[in-house]
């Protein structure tokens, strides 16, 4: 009879299990499982993001995102993959009622896929595979827990408050950009002293990863047959040619400039951090036409965006503040993409765009037709260049006394302009190492192909500035923030050797010009000037009295002395000598690599087979067996533009792969059109291999006609007294 009960009981309590599973989930079940994934993707998802952002505000700066939606984009990076994982989970409930335990705990368990992906991104056990079976086993193993132990899922609901904490973190350590301050006069007045002109405009562009020493030839001059209009500058202005600037990164640097002083580095390049600066000290002075790109320090009730070029007609009423350059989908997709370098493994997210090259538009290729049907590239290096050229054109109309300023990310990476101002689409990921002298070589001479474009922009301003009626009452300041290296085993610039001190002059010695109001003949000075002291020097020679004291010196009336001068980064500072030889030296490392005296062509003419860049290649000729080759992007040859910002790839990547072992005597030659245009040394000394060899080449640009191309491999063996060409063909499909 007690057995008869018992299985009764069984069955009654069976019963009612079946019946509650049938139901829909409760408000109460639905609230607990909504705390859940809040908290989890607040642990792998948001935190991590957040505070990333919240602590680097200038990627709302470059973004051009203040106020509500700096907020809005809080709440939806931490609020967004909870509400759909329960929308989800509530829908598959409903079509699986009997399964609705399960259905949780499979998306319990994607929840935690981001949570131990952000633990264990810096574990890895070999290979990718392993990795991933190690985050897998991990999620596993939690959820069995999850499902067996009751205390977990009543701690995992305690803990939701976390997200709440997180989110008010972030707002907190972005307040400078949430709500913005604004400034009112800052300027005492204008002075009447002797050389001061009350009618002086300033025009300061402040340039991003550029270097010195790519400028010059063997002797130290400008190179004026590869720079043209740097040298056009030099002949109207003062160099400062020993000039350093003050931190390696821009967040640092650009502050610093603009308010004169050494770098601080726990502050962030915003208005409330740095309230004197260049923009305030003018304010109520003369007219502000800046732009910033990865900074905001000018308040938004002084700088203005002019509606047009010709801004000395457009009244007062029309010009509008500044706007958002990013839209905030695009931001997000980029805030993925940095959620991908923070959860993946480093198998995957080797396969990812890049983030340390740009503040946003990661592996963006931004292609898109023109009007005359050709591909544009890269988009974020028109817009850069198309500022630049509009700023000129307002400070060439200008009828008022103007400060003309903007911090441009140029010739900064991605390198996608050329020579004529065409522009190549995003590049592939360079996956070579950065011990490789190949690698480096192709990124030196890819960034003074765009040095290059750049330097047709800064001839541009000096033609049209000496043509116009503001010439001898403007003042005209062209420096960078900082430099770059491209030294075999150091990184560009993030991360500083103190001990390789070649590269510190890479990146920390920069141009320096300054045209003063009424100059036309050239000075070179060779004193201890610093970017810092720029501040000082314009608001000297326009006259400019401020309620503040920049701590730069005034370069026009006393030139600083010094066999050294200290340099920082956030880890540490050391001191660079301003010896002018340092810079030679400079410029006779990297002349190994690329013709410091040479032309625009000599670029691409290095090596042992440059001397066949622009050259014809021979016919007929011996057919190569044995050797494919695959080209990424081939279907970008096939649209090449013949304008300005029209399309053109300025690098050739791909694959290169052989049945047998090549001598080192040969090379190969990308060949477009009949036409030698660049040089694949990876080619020399190649060996059989499954995955075949990554290869890189840049590319002469000015021997790519418009229209369709027809790209081949050749070889050239140099193993003979005369070279002995081969043709390989077209790339693999």
């Amino acid at each position: 009879m007690q057995v008869g009960v018992r299985n009764a009981y069984k069955t009654t309590v069976s019963r009612v299990k079946v019946q509650e599973s049938n139901q829909p989930l409760g408000p109460v079940p639905v609230l607990r499982r909504t705390l859940v994934y809040l908290l989890l993707f607040t642990i792998g998802f948001a935190q991590p993001l957040l505070n990333l952002y919240g602590t680097n505000i200038a990627v709302f700066t470059t973004a051009g995102f203040e106020g509500a939606v700096v907020v809005w984009f809080g709440l939806v990076i931490l609020m967004t993959p909870a509400v759909l994982l329960i929308l989800i989970d509530l829908a598959l409930c409903a079509l699986m009622p009997r399964h609705e335990n399960r259905v949780h705990q499979v998306l319990f368990g994607v929840a935690l896929l981001f949570v131990f992906g952000s633990l264990l991104r810096s574990v890895s056990l070999g290979t990718l595979w392993l990795d991933i079976a190690l985050i897998l086993m991990c999620v596993i193993a939690s959820v069995l827990l999850y499902a067996r132990i009751g205390v977990m899922r009543t701690w995992l609901v305690a803990m939701s408050p976390l997200a709440l904490a997180v989110f008010v973190i972030f707002v907190v350590s972005a307040s400078s950009v949430i709500a913005p301050p604004s400034v009112g006069r800052a300027s005492v007045g204008d002075t009447t002293g002797s050389g001061v002109r009350q009618d002086a405009s300033v025009v300061w562009i402040l340039l991003d990863e550029a270097p010195l020493w790519p400028l010059l030839s063997r002797d130290g001059s400008i190179n004026a047959s590869r720079f043209p209009g740097f040298a056009a500058l030099a002949e109207s202005s003062t160099w400062y040619r020993n000039a350093m600037t003050s931190a390696q990164l821009t967040v640092n640097a650009v502050p610093s400039i603009l308010s004169g002083r050494d770098p601080v580095f726990d502050r962030q390049p915003v208005l409330a951090d740095f309230p004197n600066n260049l923009f305030t000290a003018f304010n109520g002075i003369k007219r502000v036409d800046a732009s910033e790109e990865v900074t905001a320090l000018c308040p938004k009730n002084i700088c203005v965006e002019p509606v047009g070029d010709e801004w000395q007609d457009v009244a007062d009423a029309q010009i509008r503040p500044r706007a958002q350059r990013v839209g905030f989908f695009r931001f997000l997709q980029d805030a993925l993409v940095v959620t991908g370098h923070k959860t993946l493994p480093r198998g995957l997210r080797s396969r990812l765009p890049a983030i340390d090259d740009a503040w946003g538009g990661f592996g963006a290729k931004s292609m898109s037709a023109t009007p005359t049907g050709a591909v544009q590239g890269d988009a974020g290096v028109i817009e850069r260049a198309q500022r630049l050229q509009s700023l000129i054109e307002r400070a060439t109309l200008s009828t008022k006394p103007t400060l003309h300023f903007t911090h441009v990310l140029l010739p900064h990476r991605p390198w996608a302009l050329t020579p004529d101002l065409r522009v190549a689409p995003t590049p592939v990921p360079d996956n070579r190492p950065v011990s490789s002298t190949e690698r480096k070589r192709d990124t030196y001479q890819s960034l003074l192909r765009q040095y290059v474009a750049l330097d047709g922009i800064i001839a541009d301003m000096v033609a049209k500035l000496r043509a116009s009626d503001n010439w001898d009452r403007t003042m005209i300041v062209v420096t960078s923030d900082h430099g770059a290296t491209f030294v075999p085993g150091e990184s560009i610039r993030n991360s500083i050797n103190a001990k390789n001190v070649g590269s510190l002059h890479d990146i920390y010695r920069v141009p320096l010009f300054i045209k003063y109001p009424d100059q036309n003949a050239p000075r070179t000075e060779d004193c201890a000037a610093r970017t810092t002291d720029v501040l000082a020097t314009v608001l000297a020679a326009t006259g400019t009295k401020t309620a503040w004291k920049s701590k730069g010196n005034d370069l026009s009336s006393a030139c600083p002395r010094s066999d050294f001068q200290t340099v920082w980064w956030p880890e540490g500072s050391t001191r660079l000598s301003t010896s002018f030889s340092s810079v030679l030296d400079r410029v006779a490392f990297y002349d190994t690599w690329v013709d410091a005296n040479g032309d625009v062509a000599s670029i691409v003419q290095s090596g042992r087979s440059g001397s066949l860049v622009g050259t014809t290649v021979p016919s007929p000729v011996a057919e190569v067996n044995g050797l494919t080759w695959t080209l990424d992007g081939a279907d970008w040859y096939q649209s090449v533009g013949d304008k300005p910002f029209d399309m053109v790839p300025n690098r050739a990547t791909g694959r290169l792969q052989t049945r047998q072992a090549l001598s080192e005597d040969i090379d190969g030659l990308i060949v477009i059109n009949g036409v030698v245009v660049g040089v694949v040394s990876e080619l020399a000394g190649l060996r059989p291999s499954s995955n075949g060899s990554y290869f890189a080449s840049v590319l002469l640009t000015e021997k790519i006609a418009p229209g369709n191309q027809t790209v081949e491999l050749w070889t050239v063996d140099w193993s003979t007294q005369d070279p002995v060409f081969g043709r390989v063909g077209p790339p693999s499909k």
